[in-house]
């Protein structure tokens, strides 16, 4: 050791009568590693989009943690939404060894069928459970980190199963032509999924995915849907003469980067069909419910991965 130098307990140098401090930065492995400032400060940003490991340095490293599960497939054939993936935030975490992490993928969409769950994301023993799949109709959506939506004809939503962290229950589905015609929209990890609203076909409420979580105060606002994660994909809708959407073209909408419900036009002639929509990737929300019209049924979108970001420091 250099002569004037001294090392202390927590890492602290003195040299001729001047201290300062330098952490030993933790080391890590498939990720986008960068420097985020927060509040003035700045910190060193891990994030994994894909599987990988964390190294610390020391015996002892405390790190913020944001986990999110793969979040659910929509349902076929006017079917609910999928849920988001659970998210789990822990501020002052303490790793003593290295972590190996695995980000869960999205579920696939159905076609006339369920949509599948989202596959869980992990931090070491810290589990996000991944996203119900959205139901398609006459059947109850699946349970997961948020639940996934059950299809037309009164059929109730998954539940949130989320332990650790945070996950709300998909909506419902409705009775069909007396009501709306439409599905519900899947848990986020903010709010419950939306139960669409309407009468005689027509809907006045869809049925949007549940609200997501804004974490960009702490992580930043350049993943996610600028820094919003896990929201529910919205509900799939009914098409007949006269139907859903025909007089004011209302999409049901999902959240936080969810997948859109599929939407039928009837122009007067025939039906102009969408599928419901993808979840953006490493969002963790749930894929859009497909639609129905007399003749034809589309398919559900299929659900964001997930994602896990650390932030080390201040350094």
């Amino acid at each position: 050791m250099p002569r004037g130098l001294t090392v202390f307990e927590d890492r602290s140098l003195q040299v001729t009568g001047r201290s300062w401090s330098r952490k030993l930065i933790p080391d890590s492995h498939g990720a986008i590693v960068d420097d985020l400032i927060v509040d003035g400060e700045t910190y060193r940003r891990y994030v994994w989009e894909n599987s990988g490991k964390l190294i610390p340095q020391t015996e002892e490293t405390d790190v913020d943690v944001l986990i999110i599960g793969g979040g659910g497939g929509g349902g076929g054939n006017r079917g609910g939404g999928g849920g988001a993936g659970e998210l789990i935030h822990k501020e002052n975490y303490t790793i003593s060894q290295e972590v190996s992490i695995t980000v869960g993928d999205g579920g696939a969409g159905g076609s006339n069928d369920f949509g599948e769950n989202g596959s869980n994301s992990s931090f070491g023993s810290l589990v996000a459970l991944g996203g119900g799949g959205g139901a398609p109709q006459e059947s109850g959506g699946k349970d997961g980190g948020s639940g996934g939506v059950g299809g037309c004809n009164e059929n109730n939503g998954g539940l949130s199963i989320a332990d650790t962290g945070v996950g709300y229950a998909g909506g419902y589905g409705p009775v069909n032509w007396s009501n709306s015609g439409s599905a519900g929209g899947g848990g986020g990890a903010g709010s419950d999924g939306d139960t669409p609203q309407g009468g005689d076909g027509y809907l006045e409420h869809p049925g949007n995915g549940g609200e997501g979580v804004d974490m960009s105060y702490g992580f930043g606002d350049d993943y996610g849907q600028s820094g919003l994660f896990a929201g529910g994909g919205a509900g799939g809708t009914e098409g007949n003469d006269g139907a859903t959407n025909n007089s004011d073209y209302l999409r049901p909408i999902g959240k936080a980067g969810g997948g859109d419900g599929g939407r039928i036009e009837y122009d007067g002639d025939g039906y102009n069909e969408d599928n419901g929509t993808d979840a953006e990737a490493n969002t963790g929300s749930g894929g859009g419910g497909g639609n129905h019209s007399e003749n034809n049924a589309t398919s559900g979108g299929d659900g964001g991965s997930g994602i896990i970001i650390v932030r080390f420091g201040p350094i």
